[in-house]
């Protein structure tokens, strides 16, 4: 069965705040991908070589995860953090270690001036639910400063779809090769992606982990189960993926960027070589 690679309808973000907002006592728990690209997300940072900033912003922060990340990793004098209201953060209580509390910036990144003049914007798995990802990326590079560092992630066409194939419900995700074209502002850009497969022991458990991290928003029925509906899905789930060993998987497409705005946008020439 095919994937319709078409753009979906545009995504209603008040229906995305309200189900990661219903996520948002148990997402640290269940979130487990999201753990994983904190950590590749930390390699990149930590191969950049910066381990000192002075500002930076966490765009679609959620509980904060990542930003706890990076705080461990360097030494951040000033944060501030960006989501479209303010419950799953405050289920994620960061403390930075040496900045005071958190600037909070709270609604829509597409829509509200997130300030300028940061080191180190970051975001991860926020900018597929955007309207326009591409004009938010290229929108970024006048808040950083001269030499500062953007770290993402999102997610490629093969995430969550099996969920795709088997309810037609999901997001459009750009390629890699679609998404390096955002970029063409930037310097020193690495842009990569992986396959990242979950296992669960029945279909059931899989629509229980998207409930429990809140990834149930691509539309306003996507969560209505009625009995047949929910046994139809775990027959054909399990009769098309079902594992040898046993359960069954799902499938995340991660897609992790680092890119430095350049120092400078037009190299001085030195008059005496003319």
């Amino acid at each position: 069965m095919g994937v319709d690679t078409k753009a979906t309808p545009l995504i209603d973000k008040a229906i995305v705040g309200k189900r990661f907002s219903a996520s948002a006592a148990s997402y640290d728990r269940y979130a487990v991908a999201q753990k994983h690209i904190y950590q590749r997300l930390g390699k990149l940072l930590e191969a950049a070589g910066q381990k000192s900033f002075d500002r930076v912003l966490e765009v679609g922060c959620g509980t904060a995860g990542l930003s706890k990340y990076v705080d461990n990793l360097c030494e951040v004098k000033h944060w501030t953090l960006n989501d479209l209201g303010s419950c799953m953060l405050e289920y994620g209580d960061f403390r930075p270690r040496y900045a005071s509390t958190p600037e909070l910036i709270m609604g829509d990144a597409e829509q509200i001036d997130l300030g300028t003049d940061y080191d180190l914007i970051i975001s991860a798995s926020a900018i597929q639910w955007f309207h326009d990802g591409e004009a938010f990326v290229r929108s970024l590079h006048n808040r950083l400063r001269p030499g500062g560092i953007l770290l993402l992630s999102t997610f490629g066409p093969e995430n969550l779809i099996e969920i795709k194939i088997l309810t037609g419900q999901g997001l459009h995700y750009h390629s890699l090769t679609e998404i390096s074209d955002w970029f063409r502002d930037y310097t020193d850009l690495q842009l990569m992606d992986e396959v990242y497969p979950l296992s669960f022991s029945t279909p059931r458990e899989v629509l229980l982990h998207l409930k429990r991290t809140g990834v149930t928003a691509t539309s306003a029925h996507s969560s209505v189960w009625t009995a047949e509906r929910l046994r139809t899905f775990e027959h054909t789930y399990t009769e098309q993926y079902g594992q040898p060993e046993g359960g069954v998987p799902l499938t995340y497409h991660p897609i992790y960027i680092v890119a430095r705005r350049a120092f400078r946008s037009n190299p001085i020439v030195d008059d005496a070589s003319r």
